[in-house]
């Protein structure tokens, strides 16, 4: 089987799955994928504020070149911690839709 074979049979899976879920499954799986991005923004924002608080917390002397890598060092850990937050809501909301990334991923090209 070819790589867009079976990029069309899963396809054909996810839809044959979406098409069996209730109205009741329908309304908790899109209750629970907004419960996981709030709390993945949420999650990334605080993380954002608390690198920023504590990269103006290191001790030193205060120069203007410190301010600028305590800026660029708050925003890369920030920017760190808001990917890390967004991939765990990526795996959080597929295990909620029932799609099993990790095992469609493992699987081996060709078969």
């Amino acid at each position: 089987m070819t790589a867009s074979e079976r990029i069309l049979a899963s396809l054909n899976q996810l839809v044959a799955h979406f098409s069996t879920l209730s109205p009741t499954a329908w309304g908790i799986n899109l209750g629970l994928t907004g419960v996981v991005a709030c709390l993945a923004l949420g999650a990334a924002h605080g993380a954002r504020r608390v690198t920023r608080y504590a990269a103006h917390r290191l001790p030193g002397d205060s120069s203007a070149e410190r301010t600028v890598r305590e800026n660029r060092l708050a925003r890369l850990v920030g920017r760190v911690a808001q990917l890390a937050a967004g991939l765990a809501a990526v795996l959080a909301v597929s295990e909620i839709w029932s799609l099993d990334l990790f095992g469609w991923t493992a699987t081996p090209a060709g078969t």
